[in-house]
């Protein structure tokens, strides 16, 4: 019997059903009307006994539904996909409506401008591999204003949470997103977490004037909460983005934001941005960390209110701003590896409000951009603001030591850098410290050292030598005062 047939016989039975799709047999949705009977369009799914499973023989057995529907639409009960493909629509590959349950195992989704897998309110899926491709358009909507839509691999309409397993996901149309949710997006719990590897290869897309639809690999209108497991993230542009908050406090991530347009490509953004554990690692093609409203009062270097606060864990972050805060900045734990390019106005730290540096390990290294600043003088942790008159040398290791010979740090810049800012906790007021450009390091490894920043960093567990290094300045820090600006 047809599959349309077979899927209305399963959802009838009173007990759980499978369903055998051959191995290699393709079969296509008539989608001449679009309707939630089964007797057109794409398959509705009632699974009045509880369950219905959709079982591949082998790879390559596949449900294509080739029109302006989508393949599979659970209404009712639970529908479990295991090996099975969807695609062809550019309707939702896979939609799961309130009260249902979507099982996917294996299976992918590809959908021509929907999402792979749509959930509504109060609906339950759990997936281990969805594949999207496909072309975001605009529109003009009800109130006659030019919108947009964009493909998305998993879309909600209230919250994502996604708590182990692992989820892989593919978009590549324009515009695309790999999560997306009108509401919140919760990753990991504190005893475990999933993981996930989410690609982007699309460009951008105008949606008129100034306005443009961005590929983002995890996008929320509501808080993005990141607790625990391993991320890859690749995208064309944005990596992580909230409208609201960003908070990562575990697990290892590695986030590529690398647009091939310039002047775009965020790791992370949101108006308010928390680190409080784990180990992220960034590289972007613009800014490595953005904590913005989106609007700055005051023109463009003014104060919008947006915050960064890092109290825990590793960051690792590269881009052309290695952090732009058009708030405020305050660090009080973890350790903040950060990396920008050679040439001004682009900076390691770009911040527009308030930058308080009260615990933790701080280093960072960018340009001599006039607009660069030292931590704020309210800050309570004792901090270097160190300022070379040439280029130095990113083949080359920046080393400071304390009166004794004790290391305080050593670091390898990603770029021919000039200015540096610089905290730990042991550093004190009133003591003197040596800095010195060169040398050697012998055994150790780079701290966060993650897939895409393992050539440059803060310096551990080895030793560093003397030989071929330049002493920088020796220099005795304020009694009185945290922030200490030095020349060389």
């Amino acid at each position: 019997c047809s599959i349309r047939a077979a899927v209305d016989e399963a959802a009838a039975a009173t007990t759980p059903v499978v369903v055998h799709l051959g191995a290699g047999e393709t079969h296509t949705l008539s989608l001449a009307g679009a309707d939630d009977t089964n007797a057109g369009g794409d398959l509705d799914v009632r699974a009045a006994g509880g369950t219905v499973t959709l079982v591949a023989e082998a790879p390559g057995a596949a449900v294509v539904a080739p029109g302006s529907d989508g393949v599979i639409d659970v209404h009712e009960g639970t529908v479990r996909l295991v090996g099975v493909g969807a695609s062809g629509a550019t309707g939702d590959g896979w939609r799961v409506r309130s009260g249902a349950v979507l099982l996917a195992e294996g299976a992918t989704s590809h959908s021509n401008g929907g999402a792979g897998l749509a959930v509504d309110t109060g609906a339950v899926a759990v997936t281990t591999n969805v594949t999207l491709a496909g072309n975001g358009a605009t529109y003009t909507n009800s109130t006659g204003v030019i919108d947009s839509y964009s493909a998305a691999a998993i879309k909600a309409d209230s919250a994502i949470n996604i708590t182990g397993g692992v989820v892989t996901t593919t978009s590549s149309g324009t515009g695309g997103k790999g999560l997306k949710s009108d509401g919140t997006i919760t990753i990991g719990s504190i005893t475990g977490g999933p993981t996930l590897n989410i690609t982007t290869t699309g460009a951008r897309f105008q949606q008129s004037g100034s306005d443009y639809n961005h590929p983002k690999t995890i996008v929320a209108d509501g808080a993005i909460s990141i607790v625990n497991g391993t991320t890859t993230l690749n995208s064309t542009d944005d990596g992580v983005h909230s409208k609201t908050s960003i908070t990562i406090s575990g697990g290892t991530h590695v986030i590529d934001a690398i647009s091939p347009t310039q002047g775009v490509g965020e790791g992370v953004e949101a108006p308010i941005i928390n680190f409080t554990g784990g180990t992220t690692s960034i590289v972007a093609s613009n800014d490595g960390i953005n904590s913005t409203y989106g609007t700055v009062p005051g023109g463009a270097e003014g104060n919008d209110g947006s915050q960064l606060n890092i109290s825990g864990g590793i960051i690792v972050a590269y881009g052309v701003d290695a952090i732009d805060a058009n708030g405020d900045i305050t660090i009080t734990g973890g350790v903040t590896i950060l990396d920008g390019r050679t040439n001004g106005p682009e900076e390691a730290i770009d911040y527009n409000g308030t930058f308080l540096m009260n615990g933790g390990t701080l280093i960072a290294a960018g340009s001599n951009s006039n607009m660069t600043k030292a931590a704020g003088s309210a800050s309570t942790q004792v901090n270097f603001f160190l300022k070379s008159s040439a280029a130095l040398a990113s083949t080359s290791l920046l080393h400071i030591q304390d009166s004794s010979g004790s290391e305080v740090l050593t670091y390898k810049p990603r770029n021919n850098v000039y200015y540096f800012h610089v905290s730990t906790p042991a550093l004190a007021k009133n003591a003197q410290y040596q800095v010195y450009y060169g040398g050697t390091y012998t055994g150790g490894s780079y701290v966060g050292g993650l897939s895409n920043n393992n050539t440059w960093g803060l310096l551990t567990g080895g030793t560093w030598s003397s030989t071929g290094a330049t002493l920088k300045k020796t220099f005795t820090t304020s009694s009185t005062a945290t922030v200490n600006t030095q020349s060389f």
